[in-house]
């Protein structure tokens, strides 16, 4: 594990709309403004780090990225697309819809098991077939068009490609993960079973070469109870509707003792999550812990809307960063900056740790996302 403090979202800051929840998820990861300052039409300025990765790890997959909800509205094809809190973002104006009905995101990865092997292949080599008929149309209509209009027809296309790429590419051996849930399984709201269930498709997809890259978010972050975590507080709600309206407006509150239950659920989760990676073997033969890189990250450092000191941890294989070790770029101390409520500065930017972590990856980029005098640019010092 590798522990970062004091990384700042520099780019927050410079949104001239202030919107406390989207000008932090739209940039912490992406490092741009938002594409207008316009409180009516608030999206991402650009791609976010992980996007940037699967371009150029995951083109040889079927699936160049895997993303995972974890509770969520219901929807008719069992893909969550948040309205407001966006993580993940493929393009500008583009965010990443995500599995959070684990049965759909079973059928969806690995295909029906009820559907002969022939059956299943004709049915691949058809898709396939009228997918490349597509492609070339497109590359015909390329020819008619310009500017704005051939920028949209690239993004088609390039969903087009992963499509294809999706039906065509040889994946190795897989193990389908068997779904085991209760019969009153709710998966908007169970989160207790879905986090479990999302974690062993996204390691089952990542062990057989479905895909390089996926994420994990927790979607029920506005109003939740948490009734499993009851027991631990004294048979008590984990809420207390007396005095909040929901989760979200506790955790806007001052400390309540409440929610440690919950947040030591989350790490709980994630302890999980790298216990069966470490149990975990890919189509390679290699331990799915020692070759893979899993970060941890929230878009705030406090419940205060804070943008500066981003909680950030590693685990895994974590390249040419020192092992077991917290690298602190604080220049303050703890009590400093929780008295300046989050003002102070560190000098250290998220565009530099995104531009480390593409370093992390064998590339040599000098810079990620919005390139100004003002954002602190290259990697971080080590």
């Amino acid at each position: 594990m590798v522990i970062l403090s004091g990384i700042d979202n520099q780019v927050a800051p410079l949104n001239s709309v202030s919107t406390a929840h989207p000008n932090a998820a739209y940039t912490f990861l992406t490092c741009q403004k938002f594409l207008v300052q316009d409180p009516n039409f608030l999206t991402a300025g650009g791609p976010s780090i992980e996007e940037i990765i699967a371009q150029r790890i995951g083109q040889e997959t079927p699936y160049p990225r895997l993303d995972f909800a974890i509770g969520g509205t219901r929807s008719d094809n069992g893909i969550y697309l948040p309205h407001d809190e966006h993580h993940f973002w493929l393009e500008a104006n583009d965010p990443v819809g995500a599995f959070n009905d684990p049965f759909v995101a079973v059928d969806r990865i690995f295909g029906s098991q009820s559907i002969d092997p022939i059956e299943q292949w004709q049915t691949q080599s058809r898709r396939a077939a009228v997918l490349q008929r597509v492609q070339q149309n497109f590359s015909l209509m390329e020819n008619e068009l310009s500017g704005e209009e051939k920028e949209r027809l690239q993004a088609h296309q390039n969903k087009i490609e992963s499509l294809f790429r999706r039906n065509t590419l040889p994946v190795g051996s897989c193990n389908q993960p068997l779904l085991s849930l209760p019969y009153d399984y709710d998966y908007t709201y169970d989160d207790h079973h879905s986090a479990p269930i999302m974690q062993d498709i996204l390691i089952a997809a990542l062990a057989c070469d479905m895909t390089r890259v996926g994420t994990i978010s927790f979607a029920n972050a506005q109003d939740h109870g948490f009734e499993w975590l009851w027991s631990e507080n004294d048979n008590q709600p984990i809420v207390d509707r007396s005095r909040f309206d929901n989760w979200h407006a506790m955790v806007h509150a001052d400390y309540q003792p409440s929610m440690e239950y919950v947040y030591r659920w989350y790490s709980k989760m994630l302890a999980r999550l790298l216990q069966k990676l470490s149990e975990t073997t890919d189509s390679d033969g290699d331990n799915m812990l020692d070759s893979s890189l899993i970060i941890s990250i929230s878009e705030f450092s406090s419940p205060r809307h804070w943008h500066k000191n981003i909680p950030i941890l590693l685990f895994g294989n974590t390249g040419f960063l020192p092992p077991s070790h917290h690298i602190s770029y604080m220049p303050y101390t703890l009590e400093d900056f929780v008295n300046s409520s989050g003002m102070l500065e560190s000098g250290f930017s998220m565009n530099q740790f995104c531009t480390t972590l593409l370093h992390l990856f064998g590339y040599d980029d000098e810079h990620f996302g919005f390139d100004d005098a003002s954002i602190s640019s290259g990697i971080l010092p080590l």
